[in-house]
């Protein structure tokens, strides 16, 4: 048997691992009613050069970038308790957070949904999916900032 020698083409790039912040905001635009999938937030942060395939989010002011592409503005909460966040969430406004990569293998960025005396509940686009944390494990991982994007 003869095999033809034929290059093989790559038409794509692998974001899985990176676009945690792109799913993040995707979560959080849609919880406020828009509609968006993930591409639509992932080609708009690309082209304005927030993200890469290799390093994920560049830096955090990418949120408030990518953000306002898509007519949101962000508050930080750069020294938040978590019962701050908490209570953010549970107002209605979800909460990015960040899991940097001294504390969470790799770094993430996962939706603060809402929350307890107790429990954290959380949207998270890895492949772990965390729903819910408890007060202590949440407070292991987050050491990050706190971004409340919301519609202008």
């Amino acid at each position: 048997m003869t095999l033809l020698n034929i290059a093989l083409a790559r038409n794509g790039i692998t974001w899985a691992y990176s676009a945690c912040s792109t799913a993040a905001m995707t979560e959080v635009f849609d919880a406020y009613g828009r509609n968006f999938r993930i591409t639509d937030v992932l080609a708009v942060e690309a082209q304005i050069g927030a993200i890469t395939p290799q390093m994920g989010l560049l830096d955090p002011s990418g949120i408030q970038q990518t953000a306002a592409q898509f007519g949101f503005k962000t508050n930080w909460g750069n020294s938040w308790t978590l019962d701050q966040v908490i209570s953010t969430a549970n107002s209605g406004k979800p909460v990015i957070v960040s899991f940097p990569p001294d504390r969470y293998a790799g770094g993430h960025l996962l939706v603060v949904r809402g929350g307890d005396s107790t429990n954290v509940y959380l949207a998270d686009s890895s492949l772990w999916n965390h729903r819910t944390l408890t007060h202590g494990q949440f407070l292991q991982w987050w050491a990050g900032y706190a971004a409340v994007v919301t519609p202008r």
